[in-house]
């Protein structure tokens, strides 16, 4: 089982811009910042090169909460890591830090919504359409979840 710890560690080593290379800097290179560690949760800064910025909660792999950006169960902390960038990858490029989605105002502080099928869209009826994709007739999630050591 991937421990808390391990995957505090691997976070908090991602100082750098996430996708892009030093020498092709883009717009929507994105870095973690101002990570804030909870009792099963970690609050962090997303800032975009552009200078879009957002927080985002994400559920620690002791929590009983569902982590959506784990496609299968994971084999170490960089193996969770691994998914978790490869959504924040997707997040981002599909313009996760503009107004195409939803936010929380939180003491000051703008948080995009994590649900089901990613960061919760601004659009009633896109969020509407893309929940009702995320989940099968019997209304358990249609994409597979997992939470650390067993599969909702």
């Amino acid at each position: 089982m991937v421990s808390d710890a391990e995957v505090i560690a691997k976070l908090q080593e991602q100082r750098g811009w996430q996708r892009g290379e030093p020498q092709h800097p883009l717009d929507t290179d994105y870095r973690f910042a101002d990570v804030r560690i909870g009792a099963d949760t970690v609050d962090m800064a997303v800032e975009q090169r552009d200078g879009q910025r957002a927080r985002i909660v994400i559920a620690l792999p002791s929590s009983d909460a569902a982590q959506p950006w784990l496609y299968r169960e994971p084999e170490s902390a960089d193996d969770w890591l691994q998914q978790f960038l490869i959504w924040m990858d997707e997040e981002i490029l599909t313009g996760g830090l503009n107004a195409s989605r939803a936010r929380e105002l939180v003491h000051g502080e703008s948080y995009v919504i994590v649900v089901p099928y990613g960061w919760r869209s601004s659009d009633p009826k896109e969020h509407s359409r893309l929940m009702a994709a995320s989940e099968r007739r019997d209304g358990r999630p249609r994409r597979r979840r997992w939470r650390i050591g067993r599969r909702l």
